[in-house]
């Protein structure tokens, strides 16, 4: 059973955001997987996978199963128990989501801001606030106000 983290972010919220990227954009946008997440986690100290000693870390298993030989489904970072996702805290989820739309990540101004669309549809029905960013914006990716932060910013001015 999965340790929940205390989260607003919900895991009806969660799946949707999953299914979106499972089935739509890339997730890693124009980088390989593997440098997509090795820019977010230090993925020479996370544990590997693979039983076989010359891929050891989560850096060399990644790169083996997804770079050179394909042989994990798509979507397989969304359910991966290293970089938990689905159940993992709002902060780590959100950093993730960010990073998918980050102009090294995603060129695209267009597809960054459809997508930031998307996310910001999905976390409004738990209280998370976003406002799609133009692209001076984007380039900062601050893209996500929890509850508590938007009551703050609100009686701030």
């Amino acid at each position: 059973m999965h340790r929940r983290a205390q989260n607003t972010i919900t895991e009806v919220t969660r799946r949707a955001i999953i299914d979106y990227l499972s089935i739509g954009p890339s997730w890693s946008g124009s980088l390989p997987e593997d440098d997509f997440l090795g820019r977010i986690y230090d993925l020479k100290s996370m544990p590997s996978t693979d039983y076989r000693p010359e891929y050891g870390n989560a850096e060399k298993d990644i790169w083996k199963h997804r770079v050179m030989n394909s042989d994990w489904p798509d979507s397989w970072v969304f359910t991966d128990g290293r970089f938990d996702l689905l159940f993992g805290q709002d902060e780590a989820f959100l950093k993730f989501l960010a990073e998918t739309i980050h102009p090294v990540v995603r060129p695209d101004v267009a597809e960054c801001e459809s997508m930031t669309r998307e996310y910001n549809s999905a976390l409004t029905v738990d209280g998370w606030m976003g406002d799609l960013p133009g692209e001076d914006d984007l380039r900062k990716a601050s893209l996500f106000l929890s509850p508590a932060h938007r009551q703050l910013k609100t009686a701030s001015g």
